[in-house]
C-alpha cells in the first residue's frame, strides 16, 4: 500500500511539472485544441490525485475486510469486493492516465501497445463496476422476492464474477483496436487518440450506443426492476406482520427491517453510480452524433466539460466505502477496528461490546459455528440469506 500511494503521488508531481511545457506545446499545436489556463490544469490535477488516493485507500480497506474476515464473506459482500477491485483498478488506471492524456497530451510509454492497453483497462474497470451492481441487485431479488429458490452457492458466485470480467474485456476490446499513437505538428507531441475506420462512418456511433446500452441503460432497467420488486415485497411483509401477534413477531419484524436497510444501502450505491455516470454518458452520445464534433472536441470548452464530467464519474469509486461504514453495522464495526482514530471512544466501546456479545452468543449455542453466524446482531446483510452447505 505505501508503495502504491507513493507511485500515485509521484505521478501527480510528474504531471504538475509537465503541465507548463505540455501547455506551451499544445498552444502551438492546431490539431489539439486551445490552451487551457495553467492554474486550472493544476487544479484539475489536484482533484484527480485526491480522487485516485481516496478511491484506492477506501476500496482497499473494503477489500481487505471481506478477504481477511471469514464472517464477512457473504455472497453480497463478495460482489461488493469485486466492485471494490474494479474501483481500485479505475482509480489507478482510468483516473490518473486520463489526466495525463487529456490535460497534458502525454503518455508514459510511447508505445502503440500501451495506447491500446490503457483504454481497454479503463473500459474493463467501468464495465465490471456496472455488471457487479447488476449482479448484486439480481442476487438480492432472488433472496427476498423468491425466498424458496435455492440460495446462490460460492462456486456459482465465482463463476458469475469470472463471466463479468470476461464480458467486460470483450466489450472493451474495440477501445484498444482503434487506438493509435499519434505525433502532433509542429512540436512532435506524442499522444494516444482513437481513429475509427473511415469506410464505416457509423462505427463510432454504433459503439457509443452499445456502450450506452450495456453500461447504462440495460443495468438501469434490470436494477430498477429488481429493487422495485424488493421494495414492494418488503412493504407487504412488514404490513402483514404489524397486525399479527405471534411469538416470533418482533424477531420477524427486525429481520424485515434488516433487509430493508440492506436494500436501502444497495439502492443508494446504484443511485450514486448512475448520477455519477449520467453526465459523461450523455456527453459522449451528444458528441458522437454531432455534425461538427471534430471541431467541438478540439475546443477548450469541450476539454473543460469532459474533465469535469469525467471527474464526477471517477468519483463514483470514492463513495461506496463511506456508504458501507455509515449504513452497514458489520462494515462499520470492521472499519472501527481498523481505523480507530476516526471514531470516538464511545463508538469503539460500543463496537467492542457488540463483538463480545456476539462471541458469547456463539459460544453458548449448540449449533455448529459457521463463519456467517458472527453477524448475529444489528446485521445489515442477513447472513442467513446466503448460508452455504459448503
Amino acid at each position: 500500500m505505501p508503495g502504491l500511494l507513493a507511485a500515485l503521488l509521484g505521478l501527480f508531481v510528474w504531471t504538475c511539472s509537465a503541465a507548463e511545457s505540455s501547455l506551451v506545446e499544445r498552444s502551438t499545436n492546431n490539431t489539439r485544441g486551445k490552451m487551457l489556463d495553467f492554474k486550472l490544469v493544476v487544479f484539475y490535477d489536484i482533484l484527480y490525485t485526491i480522487i485516485s488516493l481516496l478511491g484506492v485507500i477506501g476500496n482497499s480497506v473494503v477489500l481487505y475486510i471481506v478477504v481477511s474476515k471469514p464472517h464477512m464473506r457473504t455472497i453480497t459482500n463478495i460482489f461488493i469486493a469485486n466492485l471494490s477491485v474494479s474501483d481500485i483498478l479505475m482509480s489507478i488506471v482510468a483516473t490518473p492516465f486520463t489526466a495525463l492524456t487529456t490535460l497534458h497530451f502525454k503518455v508514459l510509454f510511447e508505445s502503440a501497445l500501451f495506447c491500446a492497453f490503457m483504454p481497454v483497462t479503463m473500459g474493463v474497470s467501468v464495465y465490471v463496476s456496472t455488471f457487479s451492481c447488476m449482479a448484486t441487485a439480481v442476487d438480492r431479488y432472488f433472496v427476498i422476492v423468491h425466498p424458496f429458490v435455492p440460495r446462490m452457492r460460492y462456486w456459482l458466485c465465482g463463476i458469475i464474477i469470472m463471466i463479468i470480467w470476461l464480458m467486460a474485456i470483450v466489450v472493451s476490446i474495440p477501445l484498444g483496436i482503434y487506438q493509435e499513437l499519434k505525433t502532433g505538428i509542429p512540436n512532435s507531441v506524442v499522444y494516444c487518440d482513437d481513429e475509427w475506420p473511415t469506410d464505416e462512418s457509423y462505427s463510432r456511433e454504433m459503439f457509443t450506443m452499445m456502450v450506452f446500452i450495456l453500461q447504462f441503460l440495460l443495468p438501469l432497467v434490470i436494477i430498477s426492476y429488481c429493487y422495485i420488486s424488493i421494495s414492494k415485497v418488503l412493504r407487504l411483509r412488514f404490513e402483514n406482520k404489524l397486525g399479527m401477534k405471534t411469538k416470533n413477531r418482533i424477531r420477524e419484524e427486525n429481520d424485515i427491517e434488516r433487509k430493508r436497510r440492506t436494500n436501502t444501502m444497495l439502492i443508494s450505491m446504484i443511485v450514486i453510480f448512475l448520477v455519477c455516470w449520467i453526465p459523461l454518458n450523455a456527453l459522449w452520445v451528444v458528441i458522437d452524433f454531432k455534425s461538427n464534433k471534430d471541431n467541438f472536441k478540439d475546443s477548450s470548452y469541450f476539454i473543460n466539460l469532459f474533465v469535469i464530467f469525467h471527474q464526477i464519474a471517477m468519483s463514483s469509486a470514492i463513495y461506496n466505502p463511506f456508504l458501507y461504514a455509515w449504513m452497514n453495522e458489520n462494515f462499520k464495526r470492521e472499519f472501527k477496528s481498523l481505523l480507530p482514530c476516526f471514531f470516538s471512544k464511545e463508538s469503539r466501546r460500543y463496537s467492542m461490546t457488540i463483538g463480545q456479545e456476539s462471541t458469547i452468543a456463539l459460544h453458548n449455542t449448540e449449533a455448529p459455528i459457521h463463519p456467517t453466524l458472527f453477524s448475529i446482531r444489528d446485521s445489515v446483510f442477513d447472513a442467513k440469506d446466503h448460508k452455504s452447505d459448503q
